[in-house]
C-alpha cells in the first residue's frame, strides 16, 4: 500500500509515555467547551468556598459562572484571529529563492491528513518553482509522502519517518537525516500558520536555518481556535524551558 515504507521510510515502535496521556486530556480540554467549562465552573466553586467563606452559596455559584463565562471567551473567532496573528508575525510567507548553497530541500512538519493537505500543496509548488534536491516529512505517515508522489515529485526524492512525536522531535530526526545526506543544503521548512514560528525555533536550535513557509489549511472554525491555542502555550512552554 506505501510503496516508499521499506525504502525511503523510517518506522519506530509506538511507545506509550505518560505525558503523552497527559497531553491528550489538556489538548481535550482545549477542544471542548462544554467539558473545559464544566471543570472551571467545579473549580470554581471549589476554590470560593475556600476563599470566600463568608460569602452566600449563591453568591460564590454567581461568581463561578462568571468565571466560566470569562473563560469561553478563549473559544471566540476573535480570539483565534489574535492568537493566529500573534504566532504568525515576523514569519515571512514565501520561501528564499535565491540560498546560498548549491543543495536545497523541503522538511515538512507531520501534523496529520486534514493539514497535509495544505502543506502538500505549499510544498509541490514550491518544488516546481525551485531546484529542490529532496522532500523529508517528519513524524507523519506514508500518506503524507503518497500526496507529494501524485503531485509530481519522484518517489526517489522522498523520504521521512513515523517516529518524531512532537515538534522537537521533529526538528530531531530531520535534522539527523539533513546531517547524513545534505549537510550544506538550504532547508525550507513548511508547516501549517500555527506551528511554524515553534517548529522554526527548534530547527534553529538544532543549528538548523531554515527558509520557513507557512500553510493555511482549511479547516473548521473550532480546529483553528484549537490548534492557534494549542500553539500559543507550547511557544510558552518553550520560553519557559529555554527552548526559545
Amino acid at each position: 500500500m506505501f510503496p516508499l515504507i521499506n525504502t525511503h521510510w523510517t518506522t519506530c515502535v509506538d511507545e506509550q509515555h505518560a505525558y503523552l496521556f497527559v497531553r491528550k486530556i489538556i489538548f481535550f480540554l482545549l477542544f471542548q467547551p462544554l467539558g473545559s467549562s464544566l471543570l472551571v465552573f467545579i473549580v470554581s466553586i471549589c476554590l470560593l468556598s475556600l476563599v470566600l467563606k463568608s460569602y452566600k452559596f449563591l453568591t460564590r455559584v454567581l461568581l463561578s459562572f462568571l468565571i466560566v463565562l470569562l473563560v469561553s471567551l478563549q473559544y471566540q473567532p476573535l480570539t483565534t484571529r489574535y492568537l493566529t496573528n500573534l504566532l504568525s508575525a515576523d514569519i515571512p510567507s514565501s520561501a528564499i529563492h535565491d540560498g546560498v548553497n548549491s543543495s536545497k530541500v523541503i522538511v515538512l512538519v507531520g501534523r496529520g491528513q486534514q493539514i497535509a493537505k495544505a502543506t502538500t500543496k505549499v510544498a509541490i509548488e514550491i518544488f516546481n518553482s525551485q531546484n529542490i534536491d529532496s522532500v523529508y516529512i517528519s513524524g507523519d505517515d506514508p500518506r503524507t509522502a503518497l500526496r507529494l508522489i501524485d503531485g509530481g515529485i519522484s518517489s526517489e526524492l522522498v523520504f521521512g519517518d513515523s517516529c518524531a512525536k512532537n515538534t522537537w522531535e521533529n526538528a530531531l530526526y530531520a535534522n539527523t537525516w539533513i546531517q547524513d545526506n545534505y549537510p550544506q543544503a538550504d532547508v525550507i521548512l513548511v508547516t501549517d500558520i500555527w506551528q511554524l514560528k515553534r517548529a522554526n525555533q527548534a530547527f534553529l536550535r538544532f543549528g538548523v536555518n531554515t527558509s520557513p513557509v507557512f500553510a493555511v489549511p482549511d479547516l473548521p472554525e473550532r480546529a483553528k481556535n484549537f490548534l492557534a491555542k494549542r500553539e500559543f502555550l507550547a511557544l510558552m512552554y518553550y520560553y519557559v524551558t529555554g527552548r526559545y
